[in-house]
């Protein structure tokens, strides 16, 4: 059975940096953006998210815990989301030795239980396209894709 634990303060840089490199690459690798200045990109719109850390206010980073072992981390924020309150889900990692056991599904159900205990109308998120796996499991728990982006390059992102 896993549990949330609050990112430690002082962890916040090294989890800010980690993301800002996994963010970066999801852009790129979607074609979103090219690889030159995306990790710095990635980490300022991160920071636009998070100005104050893990203090920001309706923000929780949480460590995803197994047994006393961090699994992962979870990321979501509640807002307003057309009159009713509501998660967003910023990032889901977890660790790539700790993959293919279910415990994504399992944070996903504990934080499904911590919205219903806080009267939260709904839990959403976004996924790239190339991550079939990921929207294979959301699709598993219920999650719906209420539109799609689309895109169309005009001209290819140069590299370098």
């Amino acid at each position: 059975m896993i549990s949330f634990r609050p990112l430690p303060r002082e962890q916040f840089e090294t989890y800010l940096q980690r993301r800002s490199e996994s963010y970066a690459d999801e852009c790129i690798r979607s074609g979103f953006w090219k690889a030159e200045g995306a990790i710095e990109r990635a980490q300022n719109y991160i920071r636009t998210l998070l100005p104050l850390g893990t203090d920001t206010p309706n923000n929780q980073i949480v460590e995803i815990i197994e047994s006393d072992q961090i699994v992962g981390v979870l990321w979501f924020v509640i807002h307003d989301q057309m009159g009713e309150p509501s998660i967003w889900v910023h990032h889901i990692e977890i660790y790539p030795e700790f993959r293919r056991r279910g415990y994504a599904k399992q944070a996903l159900a504990k934080l499904e239980q911590v919205a219903k205990s806080n009267d939260i109308a709904s839990i959403g998120l976004h996924v790239f396209a190339f991550n079939s796996e990921a929207q294979a499991l959301y699709q598993s728990l219920g999650y719906s894709v209420p539109g799609i982006n689309m895109i169309k390059r005009l001209r290819k992102i140069t590299q370098g």
